[in-house]
C-alpha cells in the first residue's frame, strides 16, 4: 500500500512486531517504510473496527485510594505541569481580551489535564473513544467528554482557540481526516498542539523494535519530525514552534524501553500482582525515569528527542498552498547605486525567468551615472522604478521597494548579481511546499568563477558575526540537499511577505552588511524557518559597490555585528560575547600580520592603520546607537516564539569555527 501520510511509495522492509506490551492479540504485524516522508506504518493497515480490541480497559489510567495508583497519580500531576506550561504559552499568544480560552483535548482519557486547565480558567471539553474513560473524567475530574470520534461530535466551526492532540495521531489510520476537522473547528488565530513519539529520536534508534514508542499494534503510523511537518503542511497548518523535550514522556519512554517489565501500562494488565511487588516495581520505575532525564535532555538538545511537540496554526487558505493552481506573485527588489553597467545583465537575467508571475522593482539610491535614464529607456511591463533622492543603503533601498511591492513573496537580488532562469521558480516551489518557511536561500556562485561558491546560506560565530556557508569552496555537489539553513544572504533571497509584515522590514540603521543577518534572526526568533533551494542559482560579482576589502566594508561589518548581537543574541551569550570577540580579534591580528585569511586580504587591500581606525570607528558608532538597539531588543524579545535554548541550539547547529572564519582553514 502507499503511504497514508504523503501517498508516496513504500518499502515493505520494516520490522515485524507483536503486542508484547498488553498481549491483546497473538498476531504478528508488519511495518512498511515510506520512501518519501520516512514514516513507518502497519501494512496491511488494521480497519477502524478492529482497533478497539487492542485497547483493554486497563489501557486508561484511573485513580484509586490504594497507595500505588495514588503514587502514580501524584507523579502524573507533577509531569502534566509541563503540558500545562506549553498550553499556557500558546494561550498567551491568542487575541482573546478578557475572554476565557476555549480548549479541546482529543484523546483526553480520564481528563486529568483538562481538570488542571479548568482550574486555571480555561473553558475545556474533551473527546475520547473510551466510554469508561469519559465516565471517570466526568465523575472524578468534573469535565465534559464526548465519547467517540471528533468527526462525529458536531462542534460548530471556530469553536475552539486551542486543540490539544497529545499522543493521538500515531493511533489514527487516516490522520488527514481528523486534521481537516480540527482545521474547521479552530478559530482563525487558534493553535493546534500536537505531540507524538519521534521515530528519528536517539532512543528509537537505540532500542529499535524494542522501543516502546512503536507500541504495536496501537501505533498504526509512527512519525519522524519531518513526516509530521509534511502531514501538517498538507493539511493546511503553518508550523510556529517545535520542541523535542517533554518532562512526562521522553524519559518515561526510554525507561519503558529499557525495562519493559516496569512499564506502568503493561503492569496494569498483570493479574494477582502482590502489593509489595507492585510498590517495588513502581519505585524502581520512577527511579529509572529520573536517571533517564539527562539522556532525554541530551537527545532533545540534539533535536532528536523521544517525542516531538509541534505548535501550529491554521493557514488562511483552507487548501494547501502547493495545490493552488494560481502561481503567487513575487516582487523582486533590485537596489542600485551608480552601477548602470551592472544593471543590464542583472535585469536581463530576470526577464529570462521561467516563472511568469513576478514584478521587478528597481530602487535607485540617488545615482548620478545615468542609471535612472537607462531604466526609463527599458520597455518592460514588469518593471517599476523607485527613485530616491539620496543613498539610503541596501536596507533603506529594499524597504522602499518592499513598501511598493504587492507580491505574496519578496525576492531581493543585488545589482551585481545574475539569476539563473529557474531561480524564482525553484525558490517559490520550496516556499509553497512549506508554509512554516519565512525565508529561502539561494545557491550563490561567484560571477567570475561559476564553479566556486560565494555562499549557500549563512553560518554564525558566537559573537554575532556571520559568514557565508561554503564560501570559497569548489561546487562539487556537496550542497545539493534542500536543507534548512540559518538565514539567507540578501544578495539573492526570497522572503514571505507575511513574515515581513509580522517582524518588520530591514533595519535601516545598518545601511549595508549584516542587515540580512538581523532580519533573518528576527524571523527565526518569531518562529519562522529558513529553507535552502539548491537549484535556485545566482551568480554574484561580490562587493562591486562597496569594494571587497575596503575600510568602509570593515567598518560596516564590525559595527553591524555589534547591532546584531545586541538585538538578537540570548543575554548569557551577549554577556560573554566581548571575550569571544577578543579571541576573534587575536586570530584576525595573526592573519593580518602574516597576510592569512580574510584579515590578511583586508590588510593587503588597505593599510593596517586604516583597518584599525575603521574598527575603532565601528565601536564608537555602535556605542552611540546602543540605547536604540537595546530598545529594539526588548521589542523583539517580547514577541519571540523561540526560547533562548532553542536559539542557542540553532546557532550551534549553524556555527562556524573561529579558525575558518578568520584564517580560512
Amino acid at each position: 500500500m502507499n503511504c497514508p501520510v504523503c501517498s508516496g511509495p513504500a518499502v515493505a522492509s520494516g520490522p515485524t512486531g507483536s503486542d508484547r506490551r498488553l498481549e491483546t492479540t497473538s498476531r504478528t504485524f508488519h511495518w512498511s517504510a515510506c520512501r518519501s516522508c520516512g514514516c513507518l506504518f502497519l501494512d496491511p493497515m488494521p480497519q477502524k473496527h478492529q482497533l478497539a480490541a487492542f485497547y483493554p480497559p486497563e489501557y486508561w489510567w484511573k485513580s484509586s485510594r490504594s497507595p500505588l495508583p495514588r503514587l502514580e497519580g501524584f507523579y502524573r500531576r507533577i509531569v502534566l505541569a509541563d503540558h500545562v506550561r506549553v498550553i499556557m504559552s500558546a494561550a498567551r499568544k491568542l487575541n482573546r481580551g478578557n475572554s476565557r480560552p476555549r480548549l479541546l483535548e482529543i484523546g483526553c482519557g480520564a481528563g486529568a489535564l483538562l481538570r488542571l486547565l479548568k482550574n486555571r480558567g480555561f473553558e475545556v471539553a474533551g473527546v475520547d473513544s473510551s466510554h469508561g474513560a469519559a465516565e471517570i473524567a466526568s465523575v472524578e475530574n468534573g469535565v465534559s467528554v464526548v465519547t467517540g470520534y471528533l468527526q462525529d461530535a458536531g462542534f460548530p466551526a471556530g469553536s475552539f482557540d486551542i486543540v490539544a492532540l497529545f499522543h493521538v495521531v500515531e493511533h489514527l489510520t487516516d490522520p488527514h481526516d481528523l486534521l481537516r476537522e480540527i482545521h474547521r473547528i479552530l478559530s482563525p488565530s487558534g493553535r493546534l498542539l500536537l505531540q507524538a513519539p519521534n521515530l528519528a529520536s536517539w532512543q528509537a534508534r537505540l532500542f529499535g523494535a524494542r522501543w516502546c514508542g512503536l507500541d504495536v499494534p496501537r501505533h498504526v503510523i509512527n512519525y519522524s519530525e519531518s513526516a509530521l511537518r509534511r502531514l501538517l503542511n498538507d493539511s493546511s497548518f503553518s508550523i510556529r514552534r517545535i520542541r523535542h523535550f517533554n518532562l512526562r514522556d521522553n524519559a518515561a519512554a526510554a525507561a519503558s524501553s529499557l525495562f519493559p517489565s516496569l512499564d506502568p501500562i503493561r503492569r496494569r494488565n498483570i493479574a494477582n500482582e502482590s502489593a509489595a511487588s507492585a510498590l517495588l516495581r513502581s519505585l524502581l520505575y520512577f527511579a529509572v525515569v529520573v536517571l533517564a532525564q539527562p539522556f532525554a535532555l541530551l537527545e532533545a538538545a540534539a533535536r532528536a528527542g523521544g517525542t516531538v511537540m509541534i505548535e501550529a496554526e491554521p493557514s488562511p487558505n483552507p487548501q494547501s498552498a502547493i495545490r493552488n493552481p494560481q502561481s503567487p506573485l513575487v516582487s523582486v527588489i533590485v537596489v542600485n547605486f551608480n552601477r548602470r553597467e551592472l544593471l543590464r545583465s542583472c535585469l536581463e537575467s530576470l526577464w529570462a525567468q521561467t516563472y511568469s508571475n513576478y514584478e521587478v522593482i528597481v530602487v535607485d539610491n540617488g545615482s548620478h551615472d545615468g542609471s535612472v535614464e537607462f531604466l526609463k529607456s527599458i520597455a518592460a511591463p514588469k518593471l517599476r522604478i523607485v527613485e530616491l533622492p539620496m543613498n539610503r543603503g541596501f536596507a533603506g533601498g529594499c524597504n522602499a521597494g518592499i513598501q511598493k511591492a504587492v507580491g505574496r513573496y519578496v525576492a531581493t537580488l543585488n545589482n551585481d548579481a545574475e539569476a539563473h532562469p529557474r531561480w524564482l521558480e525553484e525558490m517559490v516551489g520550496v516556499m509553497e511546499s512549506d508554509p512554516a518557511a519565512g525565508m529561502c536561500a539561494s545557491k550563490i556562485l561567484f560571477q567570475s568563477d561559476r564553479s566556486r561558491i560565494d555562499k549557500v546560506g549563512h553560518l554564525m560565530y558566537w559573537d554575532g558575526l556571520n559568514h557565508g556557508r561554503g564560501s570559497g569552496e569548489t561546487d562539487d555537489g556537496q550542497y545539493e540537499a534542500p536543507d534548512e539553513v540559518l538565514f539567507p544572504d540578501g544578495a539573492a533571497a526570497l522572503y514571505r511577505r507575511q513574515m515581513l509584515d509580522e517582524i518588520g522590514l530591514f533595519d535601516e540603521r545598518f545601511f549595508a552588511y549584516g542587515d540580512d543577518a538581523d532580519l533573518g534572526l528576527r524571523g527565526r526568533l518569531a518562529g519562522w524557518s529558513c529553507r535552502y533551494a539548491p537549484a535556485a542559482v545566482a551568480y554574484h560579482a561580490r562587493s562591486a559597490t562597496a569594494g571587497e576589502f575596503s575600510s568602509l566594508k570593515a567598518f560596516l561589518i564590525e559595527r553591524n555585528r555589534l547591532f546584531v548581537a545586541v538585538k538578537t543574541l540570548p543575554l548569557p551569550l551577549l554577556i560573554v560575547s566581548p571575550f569571544l570577540t577578543a579571541l576573534r580579534f587575536a586570530f584576525h591580528a595573526y592573519g593580518a600580520l602574516f597576510r592569512i585569511g580574510s584579515s590578511g586580504r583586508f590588510a593587503a587591500g588597505s593599510s593596517r592603520c586604516r583597518l584599525l581606525l575603521a574598527i575603532l570607528r565601528a565601536y564608537w558608532s555602535g556605542m552611540k546607537h546602543l540605547p536604540g538597539m537595546w530598545r529594539s531588543r526588548r521589542k523583539i524579545r517580547s514577541a519571540a516564539r523561540l526560547r533562548d535554548s532553542e536559539l542557542v541550539w540553532l546557532l550551534w547547529k549553524h556555527r562556524i569555527k573561529l579558525r575558518t572564519l578568520t584564517l580560512g582553514s
